[in-house]
């Protein structure tokens, strides 16, 4: 996945996945990859699962005071650079 100029990749791990893995014996992809407008964290462009994510750049990891995505997650990883996105297993 190549974000475009003016996008941001954020990734983050979804945790009602796991939860919900744990519970019924399943093995879903469990990280969100989501593609946003550059400074603007409320505008979804798109939305993966993924297994196993790949960062090719500079990432950094993220944790707002204070702050969290529209989706309710409080930490997440976020890139303009190229990711590798595995939507099965990813082993």
């Amino acid at each position: 996945m190549t974000p475009d100029d003016d996008e941001v990749i954020v990734v983050h791990v979804n945790q009602h996945k796991i939860k919900e893995d744990t519970k019924c014996g399943t093995h879903q992809p469990v990280f969100t990859v989501k593609r946003y407008l550059n400074g603007n964290l409320a505008t979804v462009r798109q939305n993966l699962y993924a297994a196993k994510v790949e960062f090719t750049g500079v990432t950094q990891l993220v944790y707002p005071e204070g702050g969290q995505l529209a989706c309710g997650a409080r930490a997440w990883l976020e890139t303009t650079a190229p990711v590798k996105v595995w939507i099965g297993e990813g082993r």
